[in-house]
């Protein structure tokens, strides 16, 4: 419990507001701390700093497994620290009770407990059988999307600056900019797992969208939705970035999610271009105006 909040009027009477978070918000996990580690995996570095505020941390094997010769926490809360280096590496962070994970984005959680999270958002045919309830999705979102990522970093050995590029996949449509990252890095290394999470960021940013459905308690962050029955170019499978459930009185047991990185067909339709024929016809296939004799 974070906090309890008072709330009454004349026409909802004493109503009592219960916040609550995945762990305890008043510990240690929130106290600053200034340490560094020198060549150590990101697993080793983590697992120090959750176990300095009495915590354990757990990375996925891909992403615990990444090298640096330099870590630091500068006056940084465990918190910030791992939303920090998700961010730069491409990575999902979590913190169950006293226990925190860190794994690929756009992957399952699956060590966090959270199974592939797979669920489905179907609208109803005949008999409004389908368990969608109501939706708000673009599955294509040009801004985000470039053809490369890019991060520089300096090569002391020829005292110049050099590039790590990574192509972008998963992306709908064909474009030509290359983003770069604003911070320079220590190193190839560093640079190229830099890269590689401004690539997966892209690859989610691609489209977004808010489904309603009925209540599924199997839903789970970074766990896919598959949505159907809706139209051509916005069925399709995509990531589940966020998810909120609401059960009232009223409404029910509601479960809305937030979705990102479309896939499984969403933004393309393949229904065969139909020529438009209510126009009037071409100026070819009008017949001559006979000559009036003088």
């Amino acid at each position: 419990v974070d906090e309890v909040s008072s709330r009454g009027s004349r026409e909802a009477g004493r109503v009592l507001q219960v916040k609550a978070r995945g762990f305890d918000t008043g510990g240690k996990a929130k106290e600053p701390q200034e340490f560094h580690k020198d060549n150590a995996s990101l697993q080793d570095f983590m697992s120090q700093a959750f176990g300095n505020v009495g915590m354990s941390f757990q990375a996925e094997s891909s992403v615990g497994g990444i090298q640096r010769p330099y870590w630091v926490a500068g006056t940084e809360s465990a918190i910030h620290l791992g939303q920090r280096i998700a961010h730069e590496i491409g990575a999902v962070f979590k913190i169950v009770g006293k226990q925190a994970y860190m794994w690929p984005l756009n992957t399952p959680m699956q060590a966090a407990g959270g199974g592939t999270g797979g669920v489905n958002a179907t609208w109803g045919q005949g008999n409004n059988t389908g368990n969608l309830i109501e939706w708000d999705i673009a599955p294509i979102v040009g801004r985000p999307q470039y053809a490369n990522a890019r991060t520089r970093w300096y090569d002391r050995t020829t005292a110049t600056w050099k590039d790590a590029t990574k192509a972008i996949s998963g992306v709908i449509g064909n474009y030509a900019a290359t983003h770069t990252h604003r911070q320079t890095r220590a190193d190839a290394g560093e640079a190229s797992t830099t890269s590689a999470g401004s690539a997966a960021i892209a690859t989610r940013e691609a489209g977004t969208g808010i489904v309603t459905i009925v209540g599924q308690p199997a839903a789970f962050c970074e766990g896919s939705c598959t949505v159907s029955g809706v139209r051509a170019g916005v069925d399709g499978t995509y990531r589940i970035a966020g998810v909120q459930h609401d059960l009232n009185r009223s409404s029910g047991f509601i479960t809305k999610l937030e979705l990102k990185q479309p896939g499984g067909g969403a933004g393309t339709d393949p229904r065969p271009t139909v020529p438009d024929t209510s126009g009037p016809a071409p100026i070819d296939s009008v017949p001559a105006t006979p000559a009036v004799p003088a």
